[in-house]
């Protein structure tokens, strides 16, 4: 698919580094980012599970996703950060015309070539925003390169992010393709390292590695580190993972929270053929407080969209 790429003109905030592009928002029922309710059985968790019994051999998503988890010879680890992480974009906004919305953490990303960036398309959206959350038209967004703690590294003012064959996925329903991707460039370049684009998918059992902000805004700086394991998709069910999406444990009663939306999934050195260290996906989605049984969290798998990318910069990112 030939992709036309569109800039929207920069409006610079006064003394203010970022710039407010204005993708058209999509709607989406939920994310990692979605708001948080208090924890308690709704009457749709049951229709859904009668849905996964008969769609999912032997039990639900959720029994497929306990006795997958038990399987694993290691557990799923959030801790600190023990890497360089020198790829790693975080996304800011603010939304001058709304108290205490200044320089927010809106998601995270990966740095792919000096000036571009691989995150999730929900993250310029309406998608999972809050009662007290601006919508997308009153945020002016920005990034930050290679921080670890949060407000932390360095800033560029983005372009207009272009999203990939994105869709909504819907719970309930069978799945189907969400492609959950989008290409950010950055207004300026940057030096340094970019990360390197796996070629081929991350297999069930493999050891992966991500990062993120537990908290997010509402707890302290430092970037957290996630290693885990890619999982089969029938025990994310409930969160429909379809074409060109994989599935990764998370530690049990954890929340990832929208500090790890959008932030890239890397395969092990000692995992891969090559022997480097390559990203393999993008979280796109997890559970939220609402549900009473565990469920991994579902990633965008960048495999599917390698011709995409190419073609949306125009050449200037081949994986290979």
């Amino acid at each position: 698919m030939t992709v036309a790429l569109r800039r929207s003109p920069i409006h610079p905030l006064p003394n203010h580094p970022s710039t407010n592009p204005t993708p058209r928002p999509i709607p989406w029922p939920t994310s990692v980012a979605a708001e948080q309710h208090p924890a308690r059985e709704t009457p749709k968790d049951g229709i859904v599970r009668k849905f996964l019994r008969k769609l999912v051999a032997g039990g639900d998503g959720a029994s497929f996703y306990q006795a997958s988890l038990d399987a694993l010879t290691a557990q799923p680890v959030l801790g600190a950060l023990t890497v360089e992480v020198p790829w790693s974009v975080a996304f800011y906004y603010d939304a001058p015309n709304r108290p205490g919305r200044m320089n927010r953490l809106g998601g995270g990303g990966v740095l792919i070539s000096d000036r571009w960036v691989l995150t999730c398309a929900h993250l310029f959206s309406d998608i999972g925003r809050g009662r007290d959350e601006p919508p997308l038209a009153e945020k002016a967004f920005y990034a930050r390169i290679g921080g670890r703690e949060l407000h932390h590294g360095i800033v560029r003012r983005i372009n207009a992010p272009v999203p990939g064959p994105f869709r909504p996925y819907r719970p309930g329903r069978l799945p189907s393709a969400v492609g959950d991707i989008c290409l950010v460039e950055l207004a300026e370049p940057v030096d340094g390292p970019a990360a390197r684009i796996a070629t081929t998918p991350a297999q069930v059992g493999q050891q992966v590695r991500t990062f993120g902000w537990q908290k997010g805004n509402d707890g302290p700086g430092p970037l957290s580190q996630l290693d885990t394991t890619i999982v089969d998709p029938r025990g994310g069910m409930r969160l429909t993972p379809g074409p060109g999406e994989l599935c990764a444990a998370i530690p049990k009663g954890v929340l990832l929270g929208d500090g790890f939306s959008g932030q890239p999934v890397i395969t092990l050195p000692d995992t891969t053929g090559t022997g480097t260290l390559e990203v393999a996906a993008l979280i796109s989605r997890g559970p939220v407080e609402e549900l009473h049984f565990e469920i991994p969290m579902v990633l965008t798998d960048l495999t599917a969209h390698l011709a995409w990318i190419t073609a949306a910069t125009s050449g200037a990112v081949t994986p290979c």
